[in-house]
């Protein structure tokens, strides 16, 4: 094999990881039109093994109420969740 082969092949499955990767996380095109909080913090919050609650009052709620909307989108480890809250309730 020759250093070319090698990494050609190499290229060819990060090109392919990166595009599972991509469909795992990516909104599906029927929930686009609805505000979708940040992943980046959603997966490190499931990491670090947040409660549900905190991570409400943490992420999810600041980002309704700089959106002004009561429905966002939520990354649920492999799917998203739409989620609505009452805008009275976010108010604490």
């Amino acid at each position: 094999m020759t250093l070319f082969t090698t990494l050609h092949g190499i290229l060819l499955a990060l090109t392919a990881f990166g595009l599972c990767v991509h469909r795992l996380l990516r909104v599906p095109p029927h929930l686009r039109h609805i505000p979708a909080v940040p992943i980046g913090p959603l997966l490190l919050s499931y990491i670090s093994g947040e409660v549900e609650e905190q991570r409400g009052k943490r992420l999810i709620l600041p980002f309704a109420e700089r959106n002004g909307t009561d429905v966002v989108l939520v990354y649920c480890l492999g799917s998203w969740m739409v989620q609505a809250l009452e805008s009275k309730v976010s108010i604490i």
